[in-house]
């Protein structure tokens, strides 16, 4: 069963077995298919997570595919699944016609997913309203819908990605403190040297106000596009992505408070259409007609938040192919994963 172990640190634990969750958030779309996907876009995932020596991805933001599911259990993986939740406010959590459609998605979530041992934490409210103590219920409401189905000892831990962090007020209902956050790119941005620091008080907070939860960065990262191959460290640049990636994973791995780590994310995505007004679309160079092949960018305006109107924060382009933080993240995943389950 999953489990916290208290000592020195308090850890997630599969079996009585302390485990380094070493992982990426992972959304459900392809160029050419969009949410989509087929089997086979579903095996190349696959097999990239595991070149990356992933043990966990964080299905974000909403209930995965079974056949992904089925492969995460054949591949070792876990998984943390939950509802469909971006932008609730705490008007929608103090709203009982939300919260009876809230409490239906979290039993059709599990209904889906549970014969497979592969999911360990389910969430909801994706950096929703948790610094107002008037959402407080609508958080007890969706922990009470998913702790009535895991049984007792639970199969499966609560838990729910704040970017509130230390304002966040209704962290006594969670199983597992995680936090989002962004240092070097939305905070401070392009200064590395805050990285560190950054998450060294979060963990010291999570240790002193929550020290029997587990804790684990649900969301950090930055962006790289994948033609800016720059010898140099410029924002937007794969070096810059790079040098993020190798600070902060290197912190969680070798910090015995983190339980886990979801670098966002595994590929790039289309992003938002208001960038994309804004920004205009990359100018891509001569290609063929068919989405199924890769489009390079000859051009891309990085003013806006989502250039060219994509996420570009993958460790992998939109079409898979592998940015210099692939090969950072692997290497430092690799190291923790040589011996997939280990003790403090």
């Amino acid at each position: 069963g999953i489990n916290a172990e208290y000592g020195n640190a308090t850890r997630l634990a599969i079996n009585s077995l302390p485990l380094k969750l070493t992982g990426v958030n992972r959304h459900t779309m392809w160029p050419s298919t969009g949410s989509s996907v087929t089997p086979d876009q579903i095996t190349t995932d696959i097999a990239l997570l595991k070149q990356l020596h992933v043990n966990y991805v964080r299905g974000a933001h909403y209930p995965q595919d079974p056949y992904f599911l089925d492969q995460c259990d054949e591949a070792g993986i876990v998984i943390w699944e939950e509802t469909l939740g971006p932008g609730v406010t705490t008007a929608d959590l103090t709203n009982e016609y939300f919260l009876k459609y809230q409490i239906q998605a979290v039993n059709e979530m599990i209904d889906a997913s549970i014969n497979h041992p592969c999911v360990i934490l389910h969430g909801f409210y994706n950096e929703g309203p948790s610094s107002d103590a008037k959402a407080c219920p609508g958080y007890e409401v969706s922990a009470g819908a998913i702790r009535k189905r895991v049984g007792d000892p639970p199969t499966r831990l609560v838990t729910w990605a704040s970017d509130k962090l230390t304002g966040d007020v209704c962290l006594d209902i969670a199983d597992v403190i995680s936090f989002n956050s962004y240092p070097a790119w939305y905070y401070h941005p392009g200064d590395l040297s805050v990285i560190e620091p950054f998450f060294t008080s979060l963990v010291s907070w999570v240790r002193t106000h929550y020290p029997s939860k587990p804790f684990l960065i649900s969301e950090t990262g930055g962006g790289g596009i994948y033609e800016w191959t720059n010898a140099t460290s410029p924002f937007w640049s794969q070096r810059f992505q790079s040098e993020i990636i190798q600070r902060e994973a290197t912190f969680a791995v070798t910090d015995d408070n983190v339980s886990g780590l979801t670098i966002w994310q595994f590929s790039d995505i289309k992003g938002n259409d208001e960038s994309t007004k804004q920004c205009g679309q990359c100018d891509y160079l001569p290609h063929p007609p068919s989405l199924s092949v890769p489009w390079d960018c000859g051009y891309i305006d990085v003013k806006c938040g989502r250039p060219g109107g994509e996420n570009h924060k993958g460790m992998v382009d939109f079409w898979r192919r592998e940015k210099m933080a692939f090969g950072v993240l692997k290497s430092i995943y690799q190291s923790v994963n040589d011996n997939v389950l280990k003790t403090p």
